[in-house]
């Protein structure tokens, strides 16, 4: 019995994986902090702030992808990311990204990204936006299976 559960488990990590995706990271331009965006899969994913405070701190939140013409930088599909920066400093505040990322490394068109803002509890106000910069994108299921050498393209 307890083999088969260590075979049920090992069969199960593997399938996960196997199906993971690795994420996009991309450099804010005129700024220094990035984002990560990663483990996604349908419309759910997780990520990373880093650098967000300016001074060194990584924050990790997730989100949603959805449409979003009109409200960001390009229309189509944006990483919707719920940041916790004004929480973990103690204030009643939200901070929502929307992150539209197209392209790859070596074409980096179409990546932009918008924020807004909520301190009175109604709703996300825009704040600021730009345009960012490609560092890695998601590996192709060939490379995740190891059948080609990963590398930036």
């Amino acid at each position: 019995m307890k083999k088969m559960l260590l075979v049920l488990c090992v069969i199960a990590f593997a399938s996960l994986t196997a199906s993971a995706t690795t994420g996009y990271t991309v450099t804010f331009n005129g700024y220094v902090d990035s984002m990560s965006i990663a483990n996604y899969s349908g419309i759910i994913f997780g990520g990373t702030h880093w650098n967000a405070n300016g001074a060194g701190l990584n924050t990790h939140g997730g989100g949603f992808i959805h449409g979003a013409p009109g409200y960001t930088v390009y229309t189509g599909a944006a990483f919707d990311f719920g940041d916790p920066l004004f929480g973990l400093g103690g204030s009643n505040s939200s901070l929502q990204y929307l992150l539209q990322v197209a392209g790859s490394v070596k074409h980096p068109v179409k990546c932009g990204w918008v924020y807004y803002t909520g301190n009175d509890g109604v709703g996300n106000y825009y704040t600021n936006s730009g345009l960012c910069t490609i560092v890695s994108r998601p590996l192709s299921r060939q490379q995740v299976k190891g059948l080609k050498p990963a590398g930036l393209r």
